[in-house]
């Protein structure tokens, strides 16, 4: 069985993988904000398209009770 050989970190070597590594945190951190923004504007649609309904549902039952009391 072949035994690979370890490679060596040099300090150039450590120090470019710190600098990409630091990147991605930011990258991140920039994609999760956006996430946020966006699932708060869905959240807020949503809300407003139930009220829309629910407004529309107690007319609607509104209406239905109105004329069966007034045809009574």
């Amino acid at each position: 069985m072949a035994v690979m050989e370890r490679p060596t970190w040099t300090d150039e070597r450590l120090d470019d993988l710190s600098q990409r590594v630091s990147g991605v945190d930011r990258r991140m951190e920039a994609g999760f904000a956006e996430l946020r923004a966006e699932i708060r504007a869905q959240t807020r649609t949503l809300v407003q398209f139930f009220g829309a309904l629910l407004a529309a549902m107690l007319v609607g039952f509104l209406g239905v009770i109105a004329t069966v009391i007034t045809q009574g």
